[in-house]
C-alpha cells in the first residue's frame, strides 16, 4: 500500500506525481552530454504515466528522460520512493547519480544521507 500522508511528525512526506519536464532521446547521448546536470527543456508529462499514452510518443522506443523541481523545508536524510520504472532507470539528484534500478515495473527506493534545505532537481 503507498501511503501519500505524513506518517509522523518528524518524517515528512511529498509525492512527487503530476507535471514532470521530458525528453525523448532517440540518439541515447544525454548520459554523455549531461543532460542530468542541466535544466530539460521538454514537453510536460503526468506522473504516474507512460510515454506511449501521448499519440506523439505512441511507437516510441528508446531513451526517456523526465526531470522535476521540488523543494525541501529542512536539512536531513531523503527517502526517495518509485512506485514502477519499466526496465531500467538512473536517477540523478542535482546532477549527481544515487542508484540505478533494474526491472519492470518494480517499486524500488534510493537513499540520500544528507540534503540541505531549499530547491532540488530530480532526474
Amino acid at each position: 500500500m503507498a501511503r501519500y500522508f505524513d506518517e509522523h511528525i518528524r518524517r515528512r512526506v511529498l509525492s512527487l506525481d503530476g507535471a514532470w519536464c521530458f525528453l525523448t532521446d532517440p540518439a541515447d547521448v544525454g548520459r554523455e552530454q549531461g543532460w542530468y546536470r542541466r535544466a530539460l527543456c521538454g514537453e510536460h508529462v503526468s506522473i504516474p504515466s507512460v510515454w506511449n499514452t501521448d499519440l506523439a510518443h505512441l511507437t516510441y522506443e528508446g531513451v526517456g528522460w523526465y526531470q522535476r523541481r521540488f523543494s525541501v523545508t529542512e536539512a536531513g536524510a531523503l527517502c526517495l520512493s518509485f512506485g514502477a520504472v519499466m526496465t531500467h532507470a538512473e536517477v540523478y539528484l542535482d546532477g549527481t547519480c544515487l542508484g540505478e534500478h533494474y526491472g519492470g515495473f518494480c517499486r524500488f527506493r534510493l537513499f540520500v544521507d544528507r540534503v540541505e534545505a531549499g530547491e532540488h532537481t530530480l532526474t
